[in-house]
């Protein structure tokens, strides 16, 4: 490889505040790539972040981690490939990833699992990494299926969905927003996925009520209720051109009145961004489960894509 103009340093708290400052004004820009975001689970990976400085000025930065053999981009995190902003250009990008495989390689790292940021999430067209991907024999090797709507157009809900919102209203079912009740919401949550899937959060509660102290305009808690008691509730990551549906439960009581629906209309009408139900794959994404999509589809919602590629080093 040629001399460069472009340097790599592997990432130190020393480097918070650059990076922190840096991610903000990035075009895939995502309050998960704060380091306070990143490090609240830092104890279960090893972090092995790298920035990227052309001509000493900050160009790229990667969020990663090394797990035995591999370099995951990043592994504690939905996605995090390589963020940046205009000042990345697509000849810096391929000089970027031969840098990086360069360095991995002399980790002795075998291989890399590179998952890139949705495009739903870019403020400004930000797709060189995948351009260079190609370039570097990159392989896809798990493709996940979200339901997404737009935002700006005028959304038509199934029968089914309609029927059941005026059902929820009929019967007197409120809705509250930017709740508080992490704990109960939480012991709903843990109930239900033990249930029916036999697993549970990703993050534990006390994790959760703590990210959204941190985070309060990005992490949103909202509730339908009857009675002071919660029938379903929608826990939401907020972006600046993104609302993601993170977790959602609906007890026995809030499935037979409808309760999720009328929730859901309500965060959909009050939604001036894109909406983003998260994705029905299982199994690596091998296996789609077909009456979850079925119903987040009843809102309108289509197909939006979360990638992951593998370069064997």
């Amino acid at each position: 490889m040629q001399e460069s103009n472009i340097t790599l340093v592997r990432y130190t708290s020393q480097f918070e505040e650059e990076w922190n400052r840096f991610v903000k004004k990035c075009s895939q820009s995502h309050f998960l790539f704060d380091r306070r975001y990143m490090d609240y689970h830092k104890e279960r990976f090893e972090d092995h972040s790298l920035l990227f400085y052309y001509k000493n000025k900050l160009l790229t930065v990667l969020p990663g981690n090394i797990r035995g053999d591999r370099y995951e981009s990043h592994g504690g995190l939905s996605f995090g490939g390589f963020l940046y902003g205009k000042s990345m250009t697509a000849t810096k990008m391929l000089e970027v990833f031969e840098i990086l495989l360069e360095h991995l390689k002399k980790q002795g790292v075998k291989e890399l699992l590179y998952k890139p940021v949705p495009h739903i999430y870019h403020t400004s067209l930000a797709e060189e990494d995948l351009y260079a991907l190609f370039r570097f024999g990159a392989k896809l090797v798990r493709r996940d299926l979200s339901t997404t709507i737009l935002s700006g157009g005028k959304v038509r809900y199934s029968e089914n969905r309609r029927r059941n919102i005026k059902q929820a209203k009929k019967a007197g079912v409120s809705i509250l927003t930017d709740s508080q009740e992490y704990n109960t919401f939480w012991g709903i949550l843990e109930k239900q996925l033990e249930d029916r899937y036999k697993t549970v959060p990703t993050h534990s509660v006390e994790e959760i009520t703590r990210l959204s102290r941190l985070f309060p305009e990005n992490i949103k808690l909202n509730l339908a209720l009857m009675d002071q008691s919660i029938l379903a509730g929608v826990l939401q990551f907020v972006t600046e051109n993104v609302i993601h549906t993170q977790y959602i439960t609906n007890s026995e009581e809030g499935r037979k009145v409808g309760a999720l629906d009328l929730l859901f209309d309500e965060l959909i009408q009050q939604c001036d961004k894109v909406f983003d139900f998260g994705h029905s794959c299982e199994k690596q994404g091998q296996y789609l489960n077909h009456s979850l999509i079925h119903y987040k589809e009843g809102y309108e919602g289509r197909g939006s894509i979360q990638d992951y590629y593998s370069i064997e080093l």
